[in-house]
């Protein structure tokens, strides 16, 4: 295993990003065609790069992408944590004081509330349900606060796993209806402070103000050194618009949000039907 993946001199690869939920996989499951695996080798063989972006935690992204995870960099927290190899390559964590302020906020609106570090993701839930849709559905790293305000002096702790970053992440919160309202809510009140976006049907997230997909994939397009014409991206929803913007080639699935569809220069079948797949083999010699 040789350090972070890199684009290789003189390269025809590409930079081939994609969002999992909605648009690889069912939302909160595990139920992933086992064919991707074999064509995300190959494209690595092959010399692209391949990057999975979503805004579940690192723990759950590794645990579903185990088979390939060398092949891989790990867009993690919709832009807060990008790492390869098990090597960090850019940690951005949110400002205390809007921490302290959303939290409450989204306990008093949200069904249940929860937070990421780079090691795990934590809930003062006592919820067994919930608890399982995370640990069972995503298969998250999750740990239980009291209180997640106090969640800054928990993390000041070492971390056992080697992900010495510290610092909260992203913090999320889980309504039973459309998330897309609740999130224009939080944006009216925090906008000027945070990212607000939807994440799937059902997660309003908060990020740091500037931090998406699109942000995390343009600093992973510096550094390594694909330009725009060699980046090509797949999503389905408003938290995969800002990396769709950055890629000459965009494709949003077919039960796509509409403003997704608006994003993407293709809209392409269903995920349901690995329409994804298809699209990913054709970049295969």
């Amino acid at each position: 295993m040789n350090g972070v993946l890199r684009k290789e001199k003189d390269s025809m690869g590409k930079l081939i990003a994609t969002d999992l939920d909605g648009t690889l996989l069912p939302e909160g499951t595990f139920q992933l065609n086992p064919e991707y695996y074999e064509v995300i080798r190959r494209l690595h063989d092959e010399g692209h790069v391949f990057v999975a972006a979503s805004g579940r935690h690192y723990s759950s992204m590794r645990k579903l992408l185990e088979p390939v995870w060398e092949d891989v960099i790990f867009l993690c927290g919709n832009g807060t944590y990008v790492a390869c190899r098990g090597v960090s390559m850019a940690v951005r964590p949110l400002p205390d004081r809007l921490y302290e302020e959303i939290i409450p906020e989204m306990k008093k609106n949200g069904i249940f509330t929860c937070a990421d570090t780079p090691d795990a993701m934590w809930t003062d839930s006592d919820s067994e349900m919930f608890q399982r849709r995370l640990s069972g559905g995503y298969r998250v790293n999750l740990k239980r606060i009291d209180d997640l305000r106090q969640l800054r002096d928990e993390n000041a702790k070492p971390s056992a796993d080697g992900l010495h970053d510290r610092g909260v992440l992203k913090c999320a919160m889980y309504t039973e209806k459309d998330a897309a309202p609740m999130a224009e809510c939080f944006k009216q009140r925090f906008g000027s402070q945070a990212h607000i976006m939807t994440a799937g049907e059902r997660w309003v997230d908060c990020v740091p103000l500037g931090v998406d997909k699109g942000t995390a994939l343009s600093q992973i397009q510096h550094q390594l050194g694909f330009s725009r014409e060699d980046t090509v991206t797949f999503g389905d929803n408003g938290n995969d618009v800002g990396m769709l913007n950055c890629a000459g080639e965009s494709y949003c699935v077919e039960g796509g949000r509409d403003e997704v569809k608006r994003a993407a220069r293709h809209v392409i079948g269903r995920m349901e039907d690995d329409a994804v797949l298809d699209v990913l083999k054709r970049f295969l010699a």
